[in-house]
């Protein structure tokens, strides 16, 4: 993908308002080698929607008023510097979760209790990946795997699950299906943050103060070991207690 690329090149008709020689900017040239091919379009097409609301809605929703193309042009170069700060001091590109709506029956070795996500696959574009199972997922998956082969939905799809509709899983889906679940459990959630996120991470969390932190980088596919360092919030008593240990 050839950069900078604004939004008339994405055919977003604007007012004239900017000068002559100025265009909002989608991705501009200072993320070329940032992001991957796939990251590229993916975070074109989410600048694109924001872009475009922002010119529409983005002042006054109710009253269909957006801001000023030269607000939206000013912004969104102070929004690609956040961006690019991000990707880089933080974890990398973030993706909508795409392994879980894409996620196939051939990626899970239930044998073995672990997911392979084929690189073409991966959000993060940087090589196979391989994830470790509980035995207790890997028996769940293995039991589903035999009983959705009962639904109709199912029968031209390779894709592990599909919503109700016969649809896959996207963000707002699954952040219903999360909250279904913890009103299935009893678990409030009213006064609290809880997303596939934040249980991402209690278990980066609890796998680092069960085993280390590089398990945790591994698990969790960081590229940086910074972005780690963040799960590392054992007490001090059981760093103590590992001292002691090793004498």
């Amino acid at each position: 993908m050839d950069l900078p690329i604004d939004l008339k090149r994405c055919d977003i008709s604007l007012n004239g308002d900017l000068d002559p020689g100025r265009n909002i900017p989608v991705v501009p040239k200072s993320h070329e080698g940032v992001l991957t091919e796939r990251e590229l379009v993916d975070h074109k097409d989410q600048r694109v929607k924001f872009s475009s609301w922002l010119l529409n809605f983005g002042k006054s929703p109710d009253k269909d008023k957006g801001y000023s193309e030269y607000t939206v042009y000013s912004d969104a170069y102070r929004m690609a510097k956040f961006d690019k700060w991000v990707w880089i001091e933080g974890d990398g590109y973030r993706y909508p979760p795409d392994e879980v709506s894409n996620v196939r029956e051939s990626w899970i070795d239930t044998d073995n209790a672990v997911l392979r996500i084929p690189k073409q696959e991966s959000s993060k574009n940087v090589g196979n990946w391989t994830v470790s199972l509980t035995e207790r997922t890997a028996t769940a998956v293995e039991r589903w795997k035999d009983e959705h082969q009962l639904y109709g939905r199912y029968t031209n799809s390779h894709l592990l699950w599909l919503t109700s509709q016969g649809n896959p899983y996207r963000s707002k889906s699954l952040r219903w299906l999360l909250h279904q679940l913890c009103d299935e459990a009893g678990v409030e959630t009213g006064n609290r943050s809880m997303s596939w996120y934040t249980i991402r991470h209690s278990v980066g969390t609890l796998m680092t103060k069960e085993r280390d932190l590089a398990v945790t980088k591994s698990q969790l596919r960081h590229k940086a070991p910074k972005t780690t360092m963040k799960y590392n919030q054992v007490p001090v008593e059981d760093h103590r207690d590992a001292l002691d240990k090793m004498g």
